[in-house]
């Protein structure tokens, strides 16, 4: 491996790191049925409690080529589904809305979803 192939490397590592210290890697059990996108939504309310819809966006598109990101109402699209779901499956998780501000778990949503993460149970 060259030089240049284990600094790749490296970095790919941290990005991994990086993604995972930030929520965008969370795991939650296959029987919530999220999607990989849903999970990574879910996964950033679940580690900061607290993001806007500007932060959501940039976490979870902010890498992509300007013209192959999608509009930011997506967001909103993607909360309703993981809402859905998350009610389906009578998980004790409830997404709030503070108007004008962004999306956030309170801290009892926030332990039910981070035992998920854990346990794998509500």
């Amino acid at each position: 491996m060259s030089g240049l192939e284990r600094e790749v490397e490296r970095l790919r590592d941290r990005v991994a790191e990086l993604e995972e210290l930030v929520g965008l890697r969370a795991e939650f059990p296959s029987r919530l049925g999220l999607t990989h996108t849903e999970s990574m939504l879910f996964g950033l309310l679940v580690k900061r409690g607290m993001c806007t819809r500007d932060a959501i966006y940039a976490a979870m598109y902010g890498t992509r080529p300007d013209g192959d990101q999608p509009e930011m109402k997506i967001i909103d699209a993607y909360v309703c589904k993981i809402r859905r779901k998350l009610a389906a499956r009578r998980v004790p998780v409830k997404i709030e809305c503070a108007w004008g501000r962004g999306y956030y778990l309170d801290e009892a949503s926030r332990a039910a979803a981070k035992a998920l993460v854990i346990g794998g149970a509500p």
